[in-house]
C-alpha cells in the first residue's frame, strides 16, 4: 500500500490526531460514510465471493481506513488489497 502526503491511515483513535485540525470535519464526514459501507459489508462480501469463486476469501473493512484529503466530500473509491496490503484494484464509487 502506497501512502502519499494527502493520505491519512486511521487504525486507532489517536490516528485522527494526525489529520490537520482544519480538515477534521471533512475526514469525519468521510469516516461516517465509510461506517455506513462497513455496516453493509456482509452483502458486499457475498457479492465479491460469488464473483471470485472463493468462499471466505474476502475480508472487507479491516480494522482501518485511509482518509484521502482530495478536497471532495464523500468516498470516491474503494481499494481492494491482498493479504499483504498490496493494492489489487481500486473501484470508483459513484452516487448516481
Amino acid at each position: 500500500m502506497t501512502i502519499t502526503n494527502n493520505e491519512y491511515p486511521i487504525a486507532a483513535l489517536n490516528d485522527f490526531l494526525k489529520v490537520p485540525e482544519e480538515k477534521i470535519d471533512a475526514c469525519l464526514a468521510d469516516f461516517k460514510q465509510w461506517l455506513g459501507l462497513a455496516r453493509q459489508s456482509a452483502v458486499i462480501t457475498s457479492m465479491l465471493e460469488s464473483f471470485s469463486g472463493v468462499p471466505g476469501g474476502t475480508a472487507l473493512f479491516r480494522n482501518s481506513f485511509i482518509w484521502i484529503d482530495d478536497g471532495t466530500p464523500g468516498i470516491r473509491a474503494i481499494q481492494i488489497t491482498d493479504e499483504h496490503d498490496k493494492e489489487v484494484v481500486r473501484i470508483a464509487v459513484t452516487t448516481d
